[in-house]
Order: C-alpha cells, then structure tokens, then sequence
C-alpha cells in the first residue's frame, strides 16, 4: 500500500480566507479523506491570498516540483479577472496572457503529476460590488467574465487531457450570497459545499481507489 499526497494550488479561496471555523474547503477535503481512507493520503495547501494564474505558474515551478505530489487540485482564476476603477477597464490579466499561462501550469503539470484536476472559478455577489482596492479604487468582478473565463478553462483542460471540475454551475442553481461571507470569499457553508464537491469528484474518478 503506498502513501500519497494531495496537494493545492490557489488563491485566497483556497487557502479558506473567511471560513468561521478555519479550515477552508481544501482544510475540510482533508479531513472527510483522512476520514474515509485513513492512513492513505497527505495534504500540502499551496494557496496564498491575491494569487493568480501567473503565480500560480510559478508556484508550481518553486515549490510543487520539489515535493513528491501525486495529486494536485489547481484552483485559481478570480483574481486574473478584476476591473480596477470601472466594469469597463480591462482585466487583470488579457484572455491572452490567461491562455499562455495556462498552458505552461497544464503541460508543466502533466509532465511531472499523475493527476491533475483544475477546479472552476465560483460565481461572485455583484451586489457587494464594487469594494475600495488599493488607493481608494473601486474593484469589479463580473459575473460574465468568470463565466467566459470557466468555459475557456473547460476547452484548455479538455485539449490537455486534464480534469475540470465545473463548480459555477452548480453554484448558480444556489441562492449565491448564502454560501458567501462578501462578494466573492465562500463561508463555512460554502467552504463544506465546494469540499462535498471535491470529495465526490475525487471519488467518481476513482483516485481513492488507486494503489489501495
């Protein structure tokens, strides 16, 4: 039987920012694991507040590659997509420089990982919008960006070979600000849900199962 771990790349969201009771989703994935297949896995959480799709890149470089990771969950994409100043500015990061990067964490990835699974960028609260950023300016995420931004995911993942988990869909069905703390940081509730989620996916594509 051999030991494996679980790693996670990602932002703010992933690293459980806003969760009551301080575990986060990926906090709450590890303990139904451990629960379940006890003695099976280990969890390293990667995730840092304000990352993007770049750092994340380079993340992956810097610290994934020099562990021993046999699963990693990439779950990144909210911060590419802020509008600084008005719902008109451009995005963070240009649908090009989110499909280069892209690219390089997907083939990265599969080169040295034997399981990849990107995880979908939640909807937001556009009513809590917009909030002050830096200096005072006002900061914008828009529904439609992530929606445009979660189908571009699904096409990249689909061409790699990778597995997309499509949590925006099932979040939309949901009464969003329930599962939410602001505009776009889940709370407990929200947390338990995408970790639900993640667990059910984990399991539907038999990782648990393997070498065990």
């Amino acid at each position: 039987m051999s030991y494996r771990v679980l790693a996670v790349l990602g932002d703010s969201i992933a690293d459980g920012y806003w969760d009551e009771e301080g575990l986060g989703w990926f906090g709450r994935l590890q303990a139904k694991i451990a629960k379940n297949y006890p003695y099976k896995f280990g969890f390293n959480n990667h995730a840092v507040s304000g990352d993007r799709c770049t750092d994340v890149f380079h993340r992956l470089n810097n610290e994934i590659l020099s562990k021993e990771v046999d699963i990693l969950l990439v779950a990144v994409g909210v911060n590419d997509l802020i509008r600084w100043g008005s719902t008109e500015a451009p995005t963070a990061l240009s649908e090009g420089m989110q499909f280069e990067t892209w690219q390089r964490i997907l083939l990265t990835a599969k080169r040295n990982i034997s399981r990849i699974i990107v995880v979908g960028v939640l909807p937001v609260d556009e009513s809590e919008l917009p909030f002050s950023g830096a200096g005072g300016l006002p900061v914008w995420f828009l529904n439609k960006d992530i929606e445009a931004y979660n189908g571009r995911l699904t096409k990249w993942c689909d061409d790699a070979g990778v597995a997309f988990v499509d949590m925006y869909s099932q979040w939309q069905k949901l009464n969003v600000p329930d599962y939410l703390h602001d505009d776009v940081h889940p709370n407990a509730k929200g947390h338990q849900l995408i970790a639900e989620r993640a667990f059910d996916e984990l399991e539907k594509m038999g990782i648990f199962r393997e070498n065990i």
